[in-house]
């Protein structure tokens, strides 16, 4: 969101700033998380049965159709431009991640559309992680050669990032980073003895990297060429470290984030509505300055997501269990 912000309303995008790099690497980061996070989760609770398989797809369902519905929705209405009925029909049943990832109709969704394709094999992957364990790693090389050859052969690190976008989204390219998060969850008990200081060590080197790793002026180098094999290492190097590290927050950290933690999932998706709205008022009525539009386009975000998680997505969500309890 805040490198969302910040692109449109400086109309500029330094490949070579936190905020720049971010723009890319934070939803690196996700699939990472996503992959790290659903292993931890259905641990002791995905068996082999059709019937597990079929409870974690019928939950994923009810989390992220809904909003995914409403902001798709909304950005047909605010476009007033006729979308063919086919790339209607692919957002709103998902198979746009499957099919063509680049035809998401609400901005952001491509990663959306990928972490479904995820999903679809998740319960495969997790039953082979469990059960044998060499197959999966053989997997995550795969995964990790499909990355480079993205990386190195398929992309062009010389032509724009508009150019490169249709190659960019496509699920495969990102598979590296949700693999990755369950090798995490699989390889914790080898790195439990490792003490959690040397892991906040790691962290705090990688993220200084991070922050000091320059990709060159064009963003293309975020998506393409070498930068991109490295950036997209130290991704799962910092979601390793910051696990193992195993940091704790309390009082009122620890509330922040888990609120940020709920309603992040309609931060995403929302803030390029609200920027929109907000930005086509003040235009219109108001003519205010760049700043005070960021500030409150900010604050409308967190305002809306906050109420889009606790009025839309968790009563979806309490419902569908209720109508499906867990035996």
């Amino acid at each position: 969101m805040l490198f969302h912000f910040d692109k449109w309303g400086n109309e500029i995008w330094d490949a070579n700033t936190f905020l720049g790099k971010c723009g890319v690497y934070a939803v690196s980061v996700f699939f990472a998380l996503s992959g790290l996070t659903l292993s931890i989760a259905y641990a002791d609770k995905l068996s082999a049965s059709p019937g597990a398989w079929l409870a974690f797809w019928r939950t994923r369902f009810f989390r992220i159709f809904p909003l995914l519905w409403v902001a798709t929705l909304a950005t047909i209405l605010l476009d007033e431009t006729p979308y063919p009925i086919q790339r209607i029909l692919l957002n709103f049943s998902g198979l746009f991640g499957f099919i063509s990832a680049v035809d998401d109709i609400a901005l952001g969704a491509w990663s959306i559309g990928d972490e479904l394709v995820f999903y679809a094999v998740f319960p495969l992957l997790w039953w082979v992680g469990k059960a044998a364990k060499p197959i999966f790693f053989l997997l995550f090389a795969i995964g990790t050669g499909v990355l480079g050859a993205y990386a190195l052969v398929w992309s062009n690190s010389e032509a724009t990032v508009t150019a490169q976008w249709p190659v960019y989204v496509q699920a495969p390219n990102h598979a590296f980073f949700f693999l990755g998060g369950m090798a995490i969850a699989l390889l914790r008990p080898v790195w439990a003895p490792v003490a959690p200081g040397i892991w906040k060590k790691i962290v705090a080197l990688g993220a200084l990297f991070f922050w000091w790793y320059g990709p060159g002026e064009n963003p293309v180098g975020l998506i393409s060429g070498l930068h991109r094999v490295v950036l997209s290492g130290l991704v799962l190097i910092l979601t390793a470290g910051w696990y193992m590290a195993a940091p704790r927050f309390s009082g009122g950290p620890d509330r922040a984030l888990r609120w940020l933690g709920e309603v992040s999932y309609s931060l995403y998706l929302l803030h390029p509505l609200v920027y929109r709205c907000l930005k086509a008022l003040d235009a219109r009525f108001l003519d205010g300055t760049q700043t005070g539009l960021t500030v409150v386009a900010l604050m409308a975000t967190l305002v809306l997501s906050h109420f889009s998680y606790r009025m839309l997505e968790k009563p979806v969500m309490d419902w569908a269990r209720r109508r499906w309890p867990t035996r």
